[in-house]
This record gives structure tokens, C-alpha cells and sequence, in this order.
């Protein structure tokens, strides 16, 4: 937990995915804001989980708030990488990686 204030708190980027993100939300940063976990746990309450921590848990694939990005599922593990690729170096290198993946160019 203190890693991840570490790292917000000097401006870094947290990616996260599926129940990665519950430790973020036990470190505080995402409190009153929007996040996504995994919501098919058969033992546990992820979105429950982050309610509980006061965030506001949305039935989204992938979400952003204040550099700090969730996603619902590993099948996002594209949209996270080119996300955050864009965060750190701009939208115009985050394309260009994605072109030269052969990735598809819709909305990340």
C-alpha cells in the first residue's frame, strides 16, 4: 500500500488488473472516485470490496482516474498496456506502438 502512495504521490502511473486493484483502494488513492475489479470471484466481493473502501466500483472493462487505471478482466490487458503507454509518453508513441502491434485502433 504505501508503494502505490510512493508512486501516486510523485506523479507516477498505477496500472492495475482484475483484484490488483484492491490494495490501491486500501491505500486511500481512490477514494470518492471510479475504479473496476474483477466481478466473478466465487469466494469474495470484489466490488462489494471496493465499495467498502469508498469508491465508487462501476461494471466497466477498463477505467481511469488520477493516473491510476483498473480493469474488470486479463482480457484487458491490451487496453491497460496502451493506456498507460499513453499516459507516460503521449497519445502519438501510444499509437505508434499499437500500429506496430498490428493492434486494432479504436478507442485506446
Amino acid at each position: 500500500r504505501q508503494l502505490a502512495r510512493d508512486i501516486h504521490g510523485h506523479g507516477g502511473w498505477i496500472a492495475t488488473f482484475c483484484v490488483g486493484v484492491l490494495p490501491v483502494a486500501e491505500a486511500g488513492l481512490l477514494q470518492n472516485r471510479r475504479a473496476t475489479t474483477y466481478p466473478y470471484s466465487r469466494n469474495h466481493d470484489n466490488p462489494g470490496r471496493l465499495r467498502e473502501l469508498g469508491v465508487e466500483a462501476v461494471n466497466e472493462t477498463v477505467v481511469f482516474s488520477d493516473r491510476i487505471i483498473s480493469c474488470a478482466g486479463p482480457a484487458a490487458s491490451l487496453e491497460v498496456s496502451c493506456r498507460l503507454l499513453e499516459g507516460l509518453l503521449g497519445e502519438v508513441h501510444a499509437k505508434e506502438v499499437k500500429r506496430l502491434m498490428c493492434a486494432p485502433d479504436d478507442n485506446y
